[in-house]
């Protein structure tokens, strides 16, 4: 049994069975395990002619039982045979007695170690920090190290493998966005990614360059700036802030006097208006950017406000017109008005032709002509000089007021305003008053027509024109209209009649009656009204007509009636002739008459109601009368059998009319074919004048008639045998007609009893039906041969295979051998069976055969289930022996690696597994595992992958400093690694400085932490890392320097303070400087108020560095 103790994964637990006599194992026997709930197997690897056989299982990853694994109460064969080596016929009992206990043979369950938990993340410029908490498992192994990966990739861990809790990831682009996943990494292997983090961003400030300013005037300017990059997050905000430079020349946002002017947060360039500045300023300014992350600011720019000049401006442009009488306000205005600024006064060149006010500008024409205007502003403070403008006043020609319009006297619609006197009317201005345009006619009725004033004064006055009111009457058109000519009862009116004419042309004409009224007949008044189209200048005309109306004869409609059957008397169905007007109609022949067959005439004559409009009307029609035909009656006969001839069964018609006779075609006596025939039955009445003759058919089904078949049961056959005439000798009743067989003839039937079909078909298929006919066929079963030729000799240990169970039959089928395929035999003459089922098993018998088989002592198989890993610089080989060990005992096993480069390393082991030494770390190699025995080497295993041989392992040897004084000076740290490589120290924590291996203590108490590593190189992995502490304790003399200086550190005064501690004594101190040669002297302490001493040492030596240690 295994030794008492726990295993884990990876490691081997060795079973030894012991037998009372040298047995010899072939195949894989293997012993039953139970490790927790799971069922293992221990394999066997060697012992083979010997009294002990070694079985051995390889812990798994997740194997666990913390009870003691338990052991089968049997050898599993598994296949295999284990057989007394003295006699190999005897068969060993494969039962375990006497098993020793393994109550404390425990398996741990060592695996990955779980996913960390609790993932956050902390942006930063193009880096991250991420921390995180241990996962809640290890695994069952030690903790070697976590890495972090980010997502998108890109992120480099600077801290991977490291069992720090929190790792700075380098690499990161600002602006994308990153979640970060860690893994937990023990001897097992590594464990499944945390949970994502949350994204963070990394970023940094934006980026602004050079300000920008543009359009500087009196009192505004345009700032602005580009901003180049958002530095990774969003802009917040983006602006200008600027100030007058005497009171702040760096303005930034919450300065003194600082202005902020915000813009799009967007990257580019970006511009802002500055107003309400003062003219004459100088003005400090920057850009700005700010994010999440911070503001950034451009270099600072500077401007200066421009001086005003005045502009002086007329509202109206300077060809402004003013016409005689009247007067125009043109202001002027100023760009610098009001407050200092003087008042604007206005002068005219020629007061002749237009004054000015001198104060508002407003100018009066007096006569035609033109003057200039002129506005007159005086200097004040902000500018230098008088400024004036001016434009020219053209005064042009004036009209002149109507204040009383003249009265005019009355025309009819026709006449011109000629026809019309004006009188009275007055102006401000003398003139005179006439129509405008005197050949106007104007309308009916009161409206007001232009008149126009002449002034007297014509060089400074022009005409104008008013209005006068003028009243005008309306004029009356002229009819006329012919009398018509006379017209027929029923004839409406038209314009034949209704032709009436005006004298005006423009207008409509209503008539009474209306057109389309149809008068009665007599002699009618028709009455014609002219309305004009333009009633506002002319009256309504009206005049009257005589019109003759004759009467109306009425029209008769009688459409020429559908022909009918003798017998059928006249109707409304004939007799529906109708008149055009309401009126009586009489018939002859009268209704309920029964006219004869034939063409017969119909008359009809109309009396009308109204007869003071109609007279009296007659019409007629023909009617033709067709003869009547007897109705036959004949039911359908019932089916007969081919060669029954036809009788009254069958020709039994009836006739509707008495009076006649029938005549049948077939006639009776006829024998009909077989199928459905038509029989036909003709009816010639007696009165041939009013009926015409009948006929009638039926269908009447003939059947055909059946032939008889004679067959003799035919005698028994074997499967194989054709059918022939033999069997198949059916014969009919019916000489004429043919057989068909199924099966047909040279058809192999199938064993067992099989039904024969002959089917009769007669010559005379229309009288006669098909016949069948069957018989029964016993055929018996076939047995199949069997060839086999006698294989050739074979060597110990070949597995039986198809090259020596070749045996054929000669019909399809399974072959069953004895031994079975891949048995593997005893050396000598063998005895091989076979036993053939045939597919067919429905027509063929079973059947066997058997040959000798020789084998002979042969070479061992080959080993199989090659596997290889590597740790510390060495692989491991396991394999599984070959089933098949050869005629003798397997005395070892030769491993060949070959490397990538093609170099070679050849091994021997005694068993799986075995371990090789001898290979190049770094290096990739394929393994193949070769068994031999006193015959000689097996073929070699089948190649493993290519394996990259694992760096050597490596341990650093540190041994903890001894605790010193804080004065005690610098020391050199001494370590060790396996590997002989260097070691590497990094001072951790405590009050001390690493240089190298030499630490120096900084006078400071505490503890110090250093460490010890070795990063490893192409044959040896990175060691683990050593960590040790010692303390440090006050000496009896702690110096400490007054100023925080470190080496290099200068005093600008060339001064050194230093203070001891309370507990000092007076005395001297020497300084001495390593450094610079001349810095030295002895200091000598005084006692300082607080109790403690105090001590100056003047060099000579300027701003010298100092040694702080």
């Amino acid at each position: 049994m295994p030794s008492n103790a726990t295993y884990g994964a990876g490691q081997d637990l060795s079973f030894t069975v012991n037998w009372s006599e040298a047995v010899d194992v072939t195949g894989t026997p293997r012993l039953a395990l139970t490790i927790g709930s799971t069922t293992r197997y221990a394999t066997y690897v060697s012992g083979s002619g010997t009294a002990a056989l070694v079985f051995k299982y390889t812990v798994q990853s997740g194997d666990g039982d913390p009870d003691g694994v338990a052991v089968g109460s049997s050898v599993d064969l598994n296949g295999g045979t284990i057989a007394a080596t003295a006699d190999a016929t005897y068969t060993v009992n494969a039962a375990l007695n006497s098993v020793g206990s393994t109550a404390a043979v425990l398996v741990v369950t060592t695996t990955a170690p779980g996913a960390p938990t609790g993932v956050s993340g902390v942006a930063g410029n193009t880096q991250a920090t991420v921390s995180f908490s241990a996962p809640a498992s290890d695994g069952g192994a030690a903790i070697t190290g976590y890495t972090v990966t980010s997502s998108p990739a890109g992120g480099t861990d600077s801290n991977a493998g490291s069992t720090s809790l929190s790792h700075v990831i380098t690499g990161l682009t600002n602006g994308t966005s990153y979640t970060f996943t860690v893994t937990a990494t023990n001897s097992i292997g590594t464990g499944s990614a945390s949970s994502a983090s949350s994204a963070v961003t990394p970023a940094t400030t934006p980026t602004v360059t050079s300000p920008i300013s543009a359009s500087v005037g009196n009192t505004s300017a345009t700032l602005g700036g580009n901003v180049t990059a958002t530095g990774g997050a969003s802009l917040t905000a983006v602006g200008v802030v600027y100030s007058v430079t005497s009171a702040n020349n760096y303005p930034q946002l919450s300065g003194t006097g600082v202005t902020n002017l915000t813009g799009t947060a967007a990257t580019g360039v970006f511009t802002v208006s500055a107003t309400g500045l003062t003219a004459g300023t100088a003005y400090s300014y920057a850009a700005y950017a700010t994010n999440s992350v911070g503001t950034t600011y451009s270099s600072v720019g500077t401007f200066t406000t421009t001086v005003p000049t005045p502009t002086l401006t007329f509202t109206t442009p300077s060809t402004t017109s003013v016409a005689v009488g009247a007067t125009r306000t043109n202001a002027v205005t100023s760009t610098l008005s009001g407050g200092s600024y003087g008042a604007i006064p206005y002068t005219s060149s020629d007061t002749s032709k237009a004054t000015v006010n001198a104060t508002s500008g407003v100018v009066t024409g007096l006569a035609v002509g033109s003057t200039t205007i002129t506005a007159t502003q005086a200097a004040a403070s902000g500018f230098n000089a008088t400024t004036s403008t001016s434009y020219t006043l053209t005064v042009t020609i004036g009209t002149p007021t109507i204040t009383a319009a003249p009265t005019a006297t009355g025309i009819t619609y026709g006449q011109t305003l000629a026809s019309s006197t004006l009188s009275g009317g007055t102006a401000n201005v003398a003139g005179t008053f006439t129509f405008t345009t005197t050949s106007t006619a104007p309308n009916a009725g009161s409206a007001a027509q232009g008149v126009t004033f002449t002034p007297t004064d014509t060089t400074n006055y022009t005409s104008t024109t008013a209005a006068a009111n003028v009243t005008v009457a309306k004029a009356t058109p002229t009819l006329t209209w012919t009398t018509p000519s006379a017209i027929t009862y029923g004839t409406t009116l038209s314009a034949t009649q209704l032709n009436a004419t005006s004298s005006l042309a423009a207008g409509s004409i209503t008539y009474s009656p209306a057109s389309g009224t149809t008068p009665s007949a007599g002699t009618q008044t028709l009455t014609a009204t002219f309305t004009p189209t333009d009633t506002a200048n002319y009256n309504t005309a009206t005049g009257t007509v005589s019109l003759t109306v004759n009467k109306a004869t009425p029209t008769i409609t009688w459409a020429t009636p559908s022909a009918i059957t003798y017998g059928t008397a006249l109707s409304a169905t004939q007799l529906n002739a109708s008149g055009s007007v309401t009126g009586a109609i009489v018939y002859s022949p009268a209704s309920g008459t029964t006219p004869s067959a034939g063409t017969q005439t119909l008359t009809a004559t109309f009396t009308p109601t109204d007869t003071a409009n109609y007279t009296t009307a007659t019409g007629s029609v023909s009617l033709v009368v067709g003869k009547a035909t007897p109705t036959l009656t004949w039911a359908t006969p019932s089916a007969i059998t081919y060669g029954t001839t036809l009788s009254a069964t069958q020709l039994n018609a009836t006739s509707s009319l008495a009076a006649g006779t029938i005549v049948y075609s077939p006639a009776s006596g006829t024998t009909p074919s077989a199928g459905t025939q038509t029989l036909t039955a003709t009816f010639t009445p007696t009165d041939t004048a009013n009926y015409n003759t009948a006929t009638g058919t039926i269908s009447l089904t003939v059947n055909k008639a059946t032939p008889t078949l004679t067959w003799v049961t035919p005698a028994t056959i074997t499967y194989g045998t054709a059918l022939s005439a033999t069997q198949l000798n059916a014969t009919s009743s019916l000489a004429a007609g043919t057989i068909v067989y199924i099966p047909a003839s040279g058809t192999t039937p199938s064993a067992g009893p099989q039904t024969l079909t002959a089917t009769f078909t007669p010559t005379d298929t229309a009288n006669y039906n098909t016949a069948t006919g069957t018989v029964s066929l016993t055929v018996n079963k076939a047995t199949p041969t069997i060839t086999w030729a006698t294989p050739s000799t074979i060597s110990f240990g070949t597995a039986l295979s198809a090259t020596q169970l070749n045996a054929t039959a000669n019909v399809a089928g399974a072959i069953t051998y004895s031994p079975a395929s891949g048995a593997i035999l005893s050396v000598g003459t063998q005895t091989l069976s076979a036993s053939f089922t045939p597919a067919d098993s429905a027509n063929y018998n079973s059947a066997s055969a058997a040959v000798s088989l020789n084998v002979i002592v042969a070479v061992p198989g080959s080993p199989t289930a090659i596997t290889a890993t590597t740790a510390n610089g060495e692989a491991t080989i396991t394999f599984t022996a070959p089933g098949n060990p050869g005629s003798s005992a397997i005395t070892g096993y030769t491993i060949r690696a070959t490397a990538t480069d093609g170099s070679i390393v050849t091994v021997n082991a005694t068993g799986s597994p075995a371990k090789i030494t001898s290979l190049t770390p770094g290096k990739s190699y394929r393994f193949t595992v070769t068994a031999n025995n006193s015959a000689g080497s097996s073929e070699s295993s089948t190649v493993t992958d290519a394996l990259t041989i694992s760096l050597v392992n490596q341990t650093i040897s540190f041994a903890a400093p001894a605790d010193r004084a804080s004065n005690s000076g610098s020391f050199a740290l001494s370590a060790t690694a396996s590997s002989g490589l260097p070691v590497t120290f990094t001072l951790v924590s405590g009050p001390g400085l690493l240089a190298g291996n030499v630490v120096d203590l900084t006078g400071a108490t505490g503890p110090i932490k250093l460490r010890a590593s070795q990063a490893g190189n192409a044959t040896y992995a990175a060691a683990p890392e050593v960590e040790v502490t010692f303390a440090v304790t006050a000496g009896p003399t702690n110096v400490v320097f007054s100023q925080a200086l470190g080496s290099g550190s200068r005093v600008p005064a060339a001064e050194l303070g230093l203070v001891l501690p309370g507990n000092g004594q007076p005395g001297s101190l020497l300084v001495v400087s390593t450094l610079i040669p001349g810095l030295n002297g002895v200091i000598t302490l005084g006692t300082t108020v607080s109790g403690g001493f105090i001590g100056t040492l003047v060099s000579s030596v300027a701003a010298a560095p100092l040694d702080a240690r």
